[in-house]
């Protein structure tokens, strides 16, 4: 399998990413539509994933600041395989 952190970004709401693609003014009503669809698909995925943020309208800041803390706790997992290294060192010079 895919080793990995995987996070699923969501919007606040449909409503909201409805709102989101048309304010940009780059696609049609057919193409959000379609876009709408697809992510539809895509959220129906996000149970397979290990983390969810929401990134809420006009909080650009707190969505990256959920990110970076997703990627520090991983950085800070405990890994088994060095925890037992340590273990059989103490194993090794303690009586």
């Amino acid at each position: 399998g895919i080793e990995g952190t995987f996070v699923f970004i969501l919007p606040p709401s449909t409503e909201a990413l409805a709102n989101r693609l048309r304010g940009r003014g780059t696609e049609s009503q057919t193409e959000i539509d379609r876009r709408l669809a697809r992510a539809r698909t895509e959220i129906y995925f996000a149970k397979d994933y290990d983390f969810w943020i929401i990134n809420a309208d006009n909080r650009i800041d707190q969505t990256v600041s959920e990110i970076l803390q997703v990627i520090y706790a991983e950085q800070h997992q405990i890994n088994q395989v060095i925890l037992h290294q340590i273990y059989d060192e103490f194993d090794a010079i303690i009586p």
